[in-house]
């Protein structure tokens, strides 16, 4: 078409120049001017399929209102025939069934099957059934206790449960109940369990630990608060696609966790923020949601502050553990929040409690706030708390530095005192973690350290190929005896036989 409109334009007439510099026109017979309309017909006709060969009508880029926080329409896309509902409705596990989270499940997956060919054939529809609306209340979203959601906002340490292991690489259950034990008389204010430190092969087929560790746990919590008349924050892991993130909610929920912890290590790898956004959302259908930042040399992936500010849209996100080990993303994830009018400082009355991941400045988080303007008002945000691995080893040393790091927030000045803990606590939990190693052998370290308290038997893990790197041990020989102040050795010495019972 292009090239018949240039034809046809032709004989309107060329310029051309000479060797000589003289310039002439050479003249063609005069076109009729029906020709040359002819010609800019044809030209406007091109020029039109060329931009519109595939017959779709280009976003509307012209009403910022029609756009999302990313950019996205908010049209919609319509929504998979009934037929694609019902084959992955009957793919999901019983435990799921008869509930919101179900037929949210059911959705997610319809889409996560056919997302690709149905965008590639979009075209306007009738809008599925919106999800409920946003709101500290809204009945959709469960939320857990009063008095959970009371202990979570004031802060508390939190550890992060190992699994415990015998010589054959079976669950040891008499360890892993004295394990949930010393947390508890430590002081600890909850357990997180099925997380990093818990092992993430644990779910795998071959294993099948998940609900056995889950149930096991849950049993020694309970005790513990029908015998103190304490609320205890009980956290359980959430990890995989949408549909196994659904079954582990489910089964968190159903066995009387509080919150769960959501890894989105396990989420299509190309997954767009919109995508996790949705994954997010599907789960806080389930369980409430404890957000995690997790690092990407242990399998995280970066998530920028946009993604941040509509996760803290979501009603029953009640916290979020930042374990970026990065202080440019640990910003975002804060300023997200206070953007979003959720900070533990601000006048409002569903906050999102702030928890620190990050091992290696874990007292530098606890102290002091950090302020930020919204819209032309000054909010103040601070972190309240830890859920950690470091904590899951000389936890009883760690409640009291987490204590003494309150009455330095509340006296209002940081003391030269506190910028040395910090530092000695980072150099602890280097050992231990394996900083060196790009913290290959973080969690044996955590194992021998129980190990030489007589809480565990062996470093042992569900890969065989995890273990202590070599000269880590030294390190943590090391730690221990530079450090005297920060274990808790004589504590574990006074009431292992009475954990281990």
């Amino acid at each position: 078409m292009l090239l018949l409109a240039i034809g046809l334009c032709v004989p309107l007439g060329v310029r051309f120049k000479e060797t000589s510099g003289d310039w002439y026109y050479m003249m063609r017979p005069p076109a009729p001017p029906i020709l040359a309309g002819v010609g800019v017909l044809f030209f406007l006709l091109a020029m039109f399929m060329l931009l519109f060969r595939r017959g779709v009508r280009p976003p509307d880029r012209g009403d910022p209102s029609s756009r999302g926080l990313l950019g996205l329409s908010n049209k919609r896309v319509a929504p998979p025939p009934d037929h694609m509902k019902e084959e992955v409705e009957e793919e999901l596990p019983a435990e799921a069934e008869d509930t919101v989270a179900a037929a949210a499940a059911a959705a997610a997956l319809a889409r996560e099957h056919h997302a690709k060919d149905i965008l590639k054939e979009a075209s306007p529809g009738p809008a599925p059934v919106p999800p409920p609306p946003p709101g500290p209340h809204a009945a959709e979203y469960p939320m857990p206790s009063a008095e959970v959601l009371a202990a979570l906002r004031q802060g508390t340490v939190i550890p992060a449960h190992p699994l415990t292991l015998n010589q054959n690489r079976e669950l040891d259950e008499r360890r892993m109940r004295a394990l949930t034990r010393y947390y508890l008389a430590s002081g600890a204010g909850g357990v997180a369990v099925a997380v990093h430190t818990t092992q993430f092969d644990l779910r795998k087929p071959k294993h099948n630990l998940l609900k056995p560790v889950l149930r096991m746990v849950k049993s020694e919590v309970g005790a513990f608060e029908k015998a103190s008349g304490q609320a205890m924050i009980k956290v359980a892991g959430i990890c995989g696609d949408t549909r196994q993130a659904m079954t582990e909610a489910t089964l968190a929920r159903d066995l009387g966790f509080d919150a769960g912890l959501l890894n989105l290590s396990d989420v299509a790898p190309n997954a767009t923020e919109f995508e996790l956004m949705e994954h997010c959302k599907h789960v806080a259908h389930a369980i409430p949601i404890f957000g995690f930042y997790l690092q990407p040399a242990i399998g995280g992936r970066e998530l920028p502050y946009s993604f941040w500010r509509m996760l803290a849209e979501i009603p029953n996100v009640i916290a979020i553990k930042i374990a970026a080990f990065n202080r440019y993303q640990t910003l975002d994830v804060m300023r997200a929040v206070a953007d979003a009018g959720r900070a533990i400082g601000d006048d409002q009355s569903h906050p999102i409690a702030m928890y620190t991941g990050n091992d290696d400045n874990i007292v530098d988080d606890l102290l002091g706030e950090w302020t930020f303007d919204v819209n032309g008002r000054m909010v103040t945000h601070r972190i309240v708390g830890g859920l950690l691995g470091h904590w899951a080893c000389w936890t009883r040393s760690s409640v009291d530095v987490f204590h003494s790091l309150k009455k330095v927030n509340q006296n209002g000045s940081i003391p030269m005192a506190s910028v040395l803990l910090n530092r000695q606590v980072t150099d602890m939990n280097a050992a231990i973690f394996d900083a060196a190693n790009n913290f290959k052998g973080c969690i044996p370290g955590i194992h021998e350290v129980l190990r030489r308290q007589g809480l565990l038997d062996n470093t042992l893990c569900l890969d065989g190929n995890l273990h202590l790197s070599p000269g880590q041990a030294d390190e943590i020989t090391r730690v221990c005896r530079a450090y005297p102040h920060l274990v808790d050795d004589e504590f574990v010495a006074q009431h292992r036989d009475e954990w281990l019972r």
